[in-house]
């Protein structure tokens, strides 16, 4: 009779899960952790710093100016709203690229919780993503309905869709 062995990797998986669990790294979608906003490194995407590490997060639902002076202006506006700033990441997956997405939100001043991807919208410094179900209530057509109207950023001279 032959002996099935039993593999190892069932209990090794579940092990580095409740690992990365223990340390805060979010692993599942809706997952969320607290740090900080420490760079920019592009038109959309942030570095956030955690007790577990550093890591690039793609801003989800936001579609950054492809253009070079629009994407430099999208990196003006981001270093100076986020960077130094304590953040709530909430984890909405990894891109096909492996890059960690998901909404960063920050506190201003006045204690209000801001999205930062909303708040790109509002500024007229990118577009809401094609696709993107992560927003229930309307929050990106709202920021860019506001943006458009004040034609700011992107809308300064797009044609109004």
């Amino acid at each position: 009779m032959a002996r099935c062995r039993k593999s190892a990797y069932p209990s090794t998986i579940a092990a580095l899960v409740a690992t990365l669990i223990a340390v805060g790294l979010p692993v599942h979608a809706g997952d969320s952790t607290f740090g900080m906003v420490t760079a920019v490194k592009s038109a959309n995407v942030v570095t956030f710093r955690h007790d577990a590490g550093t890591y690039d997060v793609l801003v989800a639902g936001v579609q950054a100016p492809a253009e070079r002076a629009d994407a430099e202006n999208s990196k003006r506006f981001i270093a100076r709203m986020a960077v130094g700033q304590r953040a709530q990441f909430r984890f909405d997956g990894r891109n096909a690229q492996g890059l960690m997405v998901g909404k960063l939100y920050l506190d201003d001043s006045s204690g209000r919780v801001m999205d930062l991807g909303v708040e790109m919208i509002r500024a007229g410094i990118a577009v809401p993503a094609r696709g993107y179900q992560g927003y229930k209530y309307g929050e990106t057509q709202t920021a860019m309905a506001e943006a458009r109207a004040k034609k700011i950023g992107v809308w300064k001279t797009a044609p109004q869709r």
